[in-house]
């Protein structure tokens, strides 16, 4: 990878306060549809190769995000390869982490949440299928903004502790208490859609 392109992968840890495997998960996960063409592998090879700072390191696919690139046209080109040239195209062109971003890491907090109880099992269940962190999507979905977020009857379910940078946890504390949960729940929702 790149040195600008890693130095951009650990301004966005530091951000959500987690490791760089949960933050290469992450990103793996919301582009888990996109492809590359034998051109675009070439070159970002290249650009790699010619970059005298360009950085190595290892992380531990899990089975879920190896099964994702079983399935794509990798060309006669090495799963490290493509998956180093994925990450450095997605670490170019995206957007979505836009403000998401910090120089030193940001210290986190331990904030209890209450769940309704068919949210609180998906969010258990697309953690273990994944390998994702329950705080770092719940971070994540947290950071996205939506349109409207629907404040109704609370419906207390299971209590659930995580650890969050103080960013997201200051976001929801600028709800009452009782509000929270909802806010929550509209902002898991909003993720469940993409990851369903």
């Amino acid at each position: 990878m790149t040195q600008e392109k890693y130095e951009k992968l650990e301004r966005r840890l530091n951000f959500f306060s987690t490791s760089r495997t949960q933050m290469i998960y992450l990103h793996l996960f919301l582009y888990q549809e996109a492809t590359l063409t034998e051109r675009e592998i070439k070159d970002s090879l290249l650009e790699i190769d010619f970059d005298e700072n360009s950085y190595s390191f290892t992380f531990m696919a899990n089975d879920y995000f190896l099964n994702i690139f079983k399935k794509k046209q990798r060309y006669l080109f090495s799963l490290n390869e493509y998956v180093s040239v994925f990450l450095n195209i997605l670490l170019e062109n995206d957007e979505t982490f836009e403000g998401m971003e910090l120089d030193a890491k940001q210290e986190k907090k331990k904030s209890m949440i209450h769940m309704q109880d068919d949210i609180a099992e998906w969010v258990q269940d697309f953690s273990k299928r994944t390998g994702l962190s329950k705080a770092v999507f719940t971070n994540y979905a947290l950071c996205q903004n939506l349109d409207n977020v629907v404040i109704s009857s609370n419906t207390i379910g299971v209590r659930e502790g995580f650890y969050l940078p103080l960013s997201t946890d200051n976001y929801l504390k600028q709800f009452d208490y009782d509000k929270r949960v909802n806010v929550l729940h509209n902002h898991i929702k909003a993720f469940k859609n993409i990851a369903e």
